[in-house]
């Protein structure tokens, strides 16, 4: 016999051949089916800034698409899906070269508004995004302030022959629409100014606050930066950057007048100003004597010696001195004066009239300023005395030698003049 044949006339062995290539091919089929089903790329996406504010004139974003070098084949198409909360208005930005631009979002009369832009270059053409390459999109977003975050659908399509496959990603961008807060706090000594914040003196701290944490999607503070020009020079910028609540003190190093600049910046990009004019005198006040009446002035190799009777009068004359020629000298508030008989204070021989260089020294104890400054408005605002009325001044010279005084003073109480 001449092989095997059946009854039809074909030969088995023949058919079994056919059985067996039948099977490779379903086989071969099936794992090519499987295939298709697979993510041919695999995209990564990144938009930045991923912190937005609702800035009127909008955000403008900027979408990094990178294909990952794993990935077998190259991106050709992406779509960007306007957010799914958190937006108010969505504009396409421009193709990037080599790439046309479809603007589904309402930025074409002549297409439909699908809510997307379609981004597309050639299938197998030079622009494509191979693996291990990366190329930016922009689109422009207004956000809505009530809202915290907004997610975006990104689409990206790959060349894989005979169809391409789409992947999806839902980055998201969060929003903070409030400003941060500035709260400067000003220490003593100081006075409120007149037409202007404040009198202070060169040792008068200036402490400032800032924060950024009063609303549920406040994101925190990025940086400060602060600047004193004084009499119309700028100073340089200083910049405050250690924490998520920034604090920092400082005094004014120079009498004159200084205007305090303040801008606090969120991650979103809200800014915050605070602007403040001081004026700081710290020069003390000068008092000048003069007498009225009979005196004489001896000169001694000790000093002057100063001899007047009964009916002299001395009067003391205060100014306050403006080095700065810039109207920055408060004036004299008051002054006090303190009259002891060299006897009474333990000057026995009375040698502090003939040595006065030697002898005639500030021995006696002097009241504390801020205090005497504290006192005057307690006079008048706690005890209701009107301002440099007989009461008021009464009020004044006993609280000063009761609470101004130090190391248990028992000598004379000082006077206003």
């Amino acid at each position: 016999m001449k092989g095997n044949t059946s009854s039809l006339g074909l030969d088995i062995n023949r058919v079994f051949m056919f059985f067996i290539v039948a099977a490779c091919f379903l086989a071969a089929s099936a794992m090519s089916a499987f295939a298709v089903s697979a993510a041919t790329h695999d995209a990564i996406i990144t938009i930045t800034p991923e912190y937005a504010n609702c800035n009127g004139l909008g955000n403008i974003f900027i979408l990094n698409v990178e294909n990952d070098a794993s990935s077998a084949d190259s991106i050709f198409e992406g779509r960007i899906y306007s957010g799914t909360k958190g937006i108010s208005e969505f504009y396409c930005g421009p193709a990037p070269l080599g790439w046309t631009l479809s603007d589904y979002a309402g930025g074409d009369i002549n297409l439909p508004n699908y809510g997307y832009c379609e981004y597309k270059t050639e299938w197998d053409g030079p622009a494509v995004i191979d693996p291990s390459e990366n190329l930016n999109f922009t689109f422009n977003a207004t956000m809505w302030s009530e809202e915290c975050f907004s997610e975006f659908l990104i689409s990206t399509l790959d060349n894989k022959r005979p169809e391409g496959e789409h992947e999806y990603n839902y980055p998201k961008v969060y929003i903070d629409c409030v400003d941060p807060v500035i709260i400067k706090t000003v220490g003593e000594p100081k006075m409120p100014g007149d037409g202007f914040d404040w009198w202070v003196r060169q040792d008068t701290n200036i402490h400032i606050d800032a924060s950024d944490n009063t609303h549920i999607c406040d994101l925190g503070l990025d940086y400060c930066r602060w600047r004193v020009t004084v009499d119309g020079v700028e100073g340089q910028w200083n910049i405050e950057q250690n924490g998520p609540t920034l604090d920092w003190d400082f005094m004014f190093e120079e009498d004159s007048n200084h205007y305090l600049e303040v801008e606090c910046y969120d991650l979103a990009g809200n800014k915050k100003v605070l602007t403040e004019m001081d004026k700081v005198d710290s020069t003390a006040p000068e008092t000048t004597k003069e007498f009225v009446g009979p005196q004489k002035l001896l000169t001694t190799p000790e000093g002057i010696v100063e001899w007047i009777d009964g009916v002299t009068t001395v009067e003391l004359t205060a100014s306050d001195p403006d080095p700065t020629g810039e109207n920055c000298n408060i004036g004299v508030d008051k002054t006090m004066y303190i009259n002891v008989l060299a006897k009474e204070y333990g000057d026995i021989d009375e040698m502090s009239c003939w040595e006065p260089d030697q002898y005639c020294k500030p021995v006696i104890s002097e009241p504390d300023t801020e205090c005497v400054m504290d006192t005057q408005v307690f006079c008048e605002s706690e005890m209701g005395y009107t301002k440099d009325s007989p009461e008021w001044v009464a009020c004044v010279e006993q609280r000063v030698y009761d609470e101004c005084m130090c190391c248990a003073y028992d000598g004379p109480m000082w006077k206003i003049y």
